[in-house]
């Protein structure tokens, strides 16, 4: 069980115990007053100088006393901890026999809430190390700070047993960073691209807050008929015959149901936009609105592709929507891939093949940052060979050398 590593662990390891007692816990209170990162590095160099002191005292004399509470120390003389900090109720793991205390209960509910895990590992830095590919599951508590968006400028990427967190965007100074917790695998996967309402429910059931993030604000204001069509695309979409009739038709490519379901998927892409007319939505907003109702776009893709109509154009329509909300998600990575491949077939040298490696490039730069041609082309390949969103293409057919 994880818990009991952890117990194992926070035992021997004072440092663990002190990460630990700032994360959230799931409690209201601890939910809206959590501790900042500043706060946790701060409390953590106080603590190791006191540890240092005990370390060089002489036994039995001149021990120092190790808080009881750092989540609600910042280490700072006569320094208020901001936002009423000292008074939120913290979990005290400063002691050895703490965790015990507390129960593997109490560290199931810590690691649900702030763990992060993973079907598989990174790809790319798995195949370039000769590493297995496999599942992981992992708690990084200054990673488990990060606030989370439903508009991240942040992502994860998982090196070794380290975890690096890239910015996706260039942040303001001061601007705070943040994450997204919907991305994670578990009940709330994939709800990044589902309506506000959808989003905020899953939050509040899996970590006990209202998100306020400027999408979501964004969202809420927009005029309630606008809300109820981006909502009524994703409860047809939820339906589970659809969803079974969809898969088969797929699976079998079953041309004469497909040609159904893309007239009428057509008709919902049509009524969508004329509300987004009807209400004068501005470009921006409905940027947003079409990444919540992200599904409907994305199955007329793959109904287009099982026929002979496969082309750029299709991915076209999605890669904006994906780049505005998982920028540098293996998700982008494969569909600008994807668009790239099928551009080169068409023509290697084209406006669009030009425009769709821009933003392969882009996408992959997000994630591993700026590399050479010949890391880059490797990246790729490795990329290329996994099966891609609407995959049909190689990098051995369109043999790109450099982009």
């Amino acid at each position: 069980m994880i818990s009991e590593k952890v117990q194992l662990l926070c035992a021997s390891d004072a440092g663990c115990r002190y990460r630990l007692s700032f994360l959230n816990t799931g409690t209201p209170e601890r939910s809206r007053l959590l501790p900042s990162l500043e706060m946790m590095v701060d409390a953590e160099a106080v603590v190791k100088k006191q540890q240092e002191k005990e370390a060089s005292a002489k036994k039995g004399f001149g021990a120092m006393t190790v808080p009881t509470n750092p989540a609600a120390s910042n280490g700072r003389k006569n320094d208020k901890p901001p936002h009423g900090n000292a008074h939120m109720s913290s979990i005290d793991l400063s002691s050895s026999d703490a965790v015990s205390e507390h129960g593997a209960d109490q560290l199931d509910t810590i690691l649900r809430l702030n763990s992060v895990s993973g079907l598989h590992t990174d790809l790319v830095p798995s195949h370039c190390c000769g590493q297995k590919v496999t599942s992981f599951l992992g708690l990084w508590p200054e990673v488990a700070m990060i606030n989370h968006s439903c508009a991240p400028n942040a992502l994860r990427v998982l090196l070794g047993d380290r975890m690096l967190v890239r910015a996706t965007r260039n942040l303001l100074k001061g601007e705070e960073v943040t994450l997204s917790y919907l991305s994670l695998p578990g009940p709330g996967q994939g709800l990044e691209f589902s309506p506000v309402n959808e989003r905020r429910r899953m939050l509040q059931d899996s970590h006990g807050f209202e998100c306020n993030c400027y999408r979501c604000k964004l969202e809420l204001s927009q005029p309630p008929e606008v809300q109820a069509a981006v909502q009524s695309v994703h409860d047809w979409l939820s339906d589970a015959d659809l969803l079974t009739k969809t898969r088969s038709a797929l699976t079998a490519k079953d041309l004469v149901v497909l040609e159904q379901l893309k007239a009428e998927l057509l008709g919902r892409v049509a009524q969508l936009e004329k509300e987004f007319e009807a209400q004068a939505v501005t470009t921006e907003v409905r940027l947003w609105l079409k990444a919540s109702a992200y599904g409907l776009y994305e199955l007329l893709a793959n109904c287009q592709d099982v026929g002979n109509e496969s082309d750029p154009g299709q991915l076209a329509q999605l890669t904006p929507l994906m780049a505005l909300v998982a920028p540098g998600s293996e998700a982008h990575l494969l569909l600008t891939l994807e668009r790239l491949l099928r551009a080169g077939q068409i023509a290697k040298t084209s406006p669009e093949t030009e425009q769709a490696a821009k933003e392969c490039i882009l996408a992959h730069s997000l994630r591993y940052g700026k590399v050479s041609d010949a890391s880059l082309t490797k990246i790729m390949g490795i990329m290329g060979s996994l099966d891609a969103c609407l995959g049909r293409y190689s990098l051995e057919n369109l043999a790109i050398t450099k982009l």
